[in-house]
């Protein structure tokens, strides 16, 4: 028996491989100089978007350190105290 989740699976392939057919209809009877264009860029896009994701990847960890204690005036239940007062 399938579960929900593996026909979602199915579905969203289907929908791709139909797309990407689609795409093929389209493109297949392009030349060749046109299709290495479209090659490039695409290889391109990919590119930058392996690059974009590297930039976009911060993790809390790379923080750790970066404020000491001396660079707040007063200690966390002072600050509390005050943000209730005001």
């Amino acid at each position: 028996m399938l579960n929900f989740a593996t026909v979602i699976k199915c579905w969203i392939m289907d929908i791709a491989l139909n797309s990407t057919n689609n795409y093929w209809n389209l493109l297949k009877h392009l030349s060749s100089d046109v299709k290495l264009e479209l090659i490039s860029r695409l290889s391109r896009s990919l590119q930058n978007d392996k690059a974009d994701s590297k930039r976009d990847n911060v993790s809390a960890s790379s923080f750790y350190g970066v404020w000491k204690d001396s660079d707040f005036p007063m200690d966390a239940d002072s600050m509390v105290s005050e943000i209730k007062l005001s």
